[in-house]
């Protein structure tokens, strides 16, 4: 019986013994941490949105609205637009399912204008006009997809007409050209509104409408061209934007 008691006192210190040793060994998760691996992705989720600056280059159909008649019809032009645009972020990035905005600044050349046809009178007509455009707009994103409204200043640069008739006197065909902008309103105000989509490389497509708010055409002119009090250049533009300048 002394032999068992024995035993059991000699069990009982050694697992007293070996518990005090293993409560001072350092705990696994100490020896060994974890890999952070949601830091990065938390990091990345949490950074500051880059400043970007790039090129943009695009088409677009131009045309006049307002009082502009039926006769002679008014009808699209093709035109294009290319330029600079900066990206500068107005909130910081809080997840890829949050919405960012941005203040996009633009600097644009602006080729556009209309046509003008009168299939009785045989008379045609093509108004090419040149601006220098700075759209200011607020761009928001989510998820790539892109929701653009502002405004958009304009100066006309110059003008190209094309008048083709018919002379009703002796029935030639007659063309008369005008390079003066001095029967237009110079000086623009627009307002943009717009959709697009941009990939995480920066690889952007966007589809706008501009439309004046102003006169196209100078009231002040003492010419036909006074009367028409309510006309504005308006038009469709599809634009590639692509960023060539990227910083925190």
């Amino acid at each position: 019986m002394k032999y068992i008691l024995g035993f059991v006192l000699l069990a009982t210190g050694f697992a007293s013994h070996a518990q005090t040793q293993l409560s001072t060994l350092p705990a696994e998760s100490a020896a060994y941490p974890p890999a952070a691996t949601s830091v990065p992705s938390a990091r990345a989720a949490n950074a500051p949105v880059k400043t970007r600056l790039g090129l943009k280059i695009g088409g677009a159909l131009t045309t006049k609205i307002g009082d502009v008649g039926s006769a002679p019809a008014t009808k699209l032009l093709p035109g294009g637009v290319i330029g600079l645009y900066q990206l500068l972020p107005l909130s910081q990035r809080s997840g890829a399912q949050h919405v960012r905005f941005y203040f996009q600044p633009e600097v644009l050349f602006s080729l556009q204008g209309f046509r003008l046809t009168n299939g009785p009178t045989q008379y045609e007509a093509r108004a090419r006009s040149y601006y220098v455009c700075v759209p200011l707009l607020l761009t928001a994103s989510w998820k790539g997809l892109l929701l653009q409204a502002g405004v958009q200043g304009g100066y006309m640069l110059g003008v190209h007409e094309r008048y083709q008739f018919v002379d009703f006197m002796t029935g030639a065909a007659g063309v008369n050209y005008n390079k003066s902008p001095r029967y237009y309103q110079r000086k623009e105000l627009a307002y943009v509104v717009g959709l697009g989509y941009r990939l995480p490389q920066g690889l952007g497509i966007e589809a706008r409408y501009v439309a004046g708010l102003t006169n196209l055409y100078d009231l002040n002119s003492r010419s036909i061209y006074s009367t028409y009090t309510n006309q504005h250049n308006a038009g469709m533009q599809l634009q590639l934007s692509y960023p060539l300048v990227k910083k925190n």
